[in-house]
């Protein structure tokens, strides 16, 4: 008996070793945790010190700043797309993983990084975090001055609903799931001239 409880408590041990390994190695999963840690450093930003917005060069028309548009919608930029289909694209080149696998590789990593956006939605619907809507070219208070609440920029009369923004994330982790298949797509029409043009075993 004595040993079968070693055993089983070896087994345990091995079993956790394997899942740390592979949440430590996994590729979207760390691509996800990056891209967390970066949304959650925005959204604190925001809070704390939000910032004003910024003129064009070209036009001196004001625009809303880099980080703040890619606080408020960051997987509408060009940016956060290439990194879904060039992941899957990646996946299935490097590791030859198959179209469903880089597919949810693309929906892990938007689910990490949508865990920000999620969280400030759940505190403004609980009523913890106050929202506060600027036009273009009007200045941001301080953080002493308007307390625990996020800025947010936009030229319509006030800010999207909370639950839309829930709504949102869950529909966008389904949409990378396309996009990821898409880069294993993409990723199979780079190797396949490499797979035709291989010599035949005689």
């Amino acid at each position: 008996m004595q040993h079968v409880c070693a055993w089983m408590k070896e087994m345990r041990v091995n079993r956790l070793c394997e899942s740390m390994s592979l949440f430590r190695d996994e590729p979207a999963t760390r691509i996800g945790a990056a891209l967390l840690v970066l949304n959650y450093a925005l959204l604190a930003i925001n809070i704390v010190a939000p910032a004003p917005y910024s003129r064009d060069p070209h036009t001196g028309l004001p625009v809303l700043n880099g980080g703040m548009a890619l606080l408020q919608q960051p997987f509408d930029t060009t940016a956060f797309l290439v990194i879904l289909v060039v992941c899957g694209c990646w996946l299935q080149i490097r590791l030859g993983a198959t179209v469903l696998q880089c597919g949810w590789a693309a929906a892990k990593i938007t689910l990490l990084a949508g865990a920000p956006a999620v969280l400030a939605g759940l505190l403004v619907l609980s009523g913890l975090l106050r929202v506060i809507v600027l036009g273009p070219g009007e200045t941001p208070t301080t953080f002493r001055e308007h307390g625990f609440a996020m800025t947010y920029y936009s030229a319509q009369a006030g800010a999207p609903a909370p639950w839309l923004q829930l709504v949102s994330v869950v529909f966008r982790v389904w949409q990378s799931f396309f996009w990821g298949v898409l880069g294993a797509l993409l990723g199979r029409g780079i190797t396949a001239p490499g797979r035709r043009s291989s010599p035949q075993p005689a």
